[in-house]
């Protein structure tokens, strides 16, 4: 198979990297943001089979169309893909995509996170949320990552919460929604003096970054009080952590939490390593689009 690689940042180059290990035959690169790359006038994606495509927010719907119009399938990681403005999926947008890419003969898949570690964890949420819904127990989703990613909270913090939603909704309990700040993340005071161990105890309680600052217990109640009914998400930024996501669900009468769940990244190669080992995946598949995450295996438009 012939593959093109769409974007050329860190995550471009990783994969250009990790595919050139595997022996997969690149063809083509296309970046018009970066000097020698392809651009969106001049490309090889014709003879491509299949484009990984890595977009800044809210661009992958636009980039997904160029490759599959172009005549080949996507393999696409992005945020605030087909998103309303509250986090929750634009379905209308998401089923005139699905409707190109059968017009087309293409096959798309999308997801905020290929990690397959992360993929576990989403499972583990998603089943587990249903007993958390019957105890009568409160969830929150906290994300942290580095300085340099952007103030949003991440797409595998709203997949969580999504999930999380599904799950309480099974059971006759449900939200008004996702609760989230876009405009500022938190930046905890101090905690660049914090020397994170990704290799310590998951359960030593110096790893529960809501033991560590009062900011976030103050963003939850803020949330709960001023918008209730929403699930609130918490984006933390501080050092160089390469992502962790943790869920929450506290006992309301006394204020404990009861449960907690987390998935530490093991940085950039394992989303490689995940997003590339999904093609077999992918080329099972009718045309269409999937989402990784939520819905291997249905078309979104079917889904619904």
């Amino acid at each position: 198979m012939n593959y093109a690689i769409i974007g050329f940042g860190k995550m471009g180059k990783l994969f250009q990297e990790v595919m050139k290990e595997r022996g997969m035959n690149i063809i083509d690169i296309v970046d018009p943001h970066v000097n020698g790359m392809s651009n969106w006038n001049h490309n090889r994606l014709r003879d491509a089979d299949l484009a990984f495509a890595f977009t800044p927010p809210g661009t992958g719907r636009d980039v997904a169309q160029e490759c599959m119009r172009a005549g080949c399938d996507v393999v696409l990681g992005t945020t605030e893909f087909c998103e309303l403005y509250d986090g929750s999926e634009d379905i209308e947008k998401l089923s005139a995509l699905h409707a190109d890419a059968v017009t087309w003969g293409k096959r798309l898949f999308y997801a905020a996170n290929f990690s397959p570690a992360v993929n576990a964890f989403f499972r583990k949420i998603k089943d587990i949320s249903p007993e958390m819904a019957q105890e009568g127990y409160q969830p929150f989703v906290v994300e942290v990552h580095h300085k340099g990613k952007t103030n949003d909270v991440s797409g595998t913090a709203k997949t969580l919460g999504r999930l999380i939603m599904a799950g309480y909704e099974s059971v006759g309990q449900t939200f008004d929604g996702l609760d989230f700040d876009i405009e500022r993340a938190i930046w905890p005071e101090g905690f660049e003096e914090y020397q994170l161990d990704l290799n310590a105890d998951p359960d030593m309680p110096d790893w529960d970054y809501i033991a560590l600052t009062r900011e976030v217990r103050k963003k939850v109640a803020e949330a709960r009080t001023l918008r209730s009914g929403r699930l609130p998400l918490v984006a933390v930024r501080f050092g160089d952590v390469a992502g962790i996501h943790q869920v929450y669900f506290m006992d309301e009468r006394s204020g404990d939490i009861v449960e907690t769940f987390r998935e530490v990244s093991q940085g950039r190669r394992d989303y490689v390593d995940g997003a590339l080992d999904d093609v077999p995946i992918l080329l099972e598949q009718a045309p269409g689009v999937y989402n990784r995450n939520l819905r291997v295996g249905l078309p979104v438009a079917e889904d619904e």
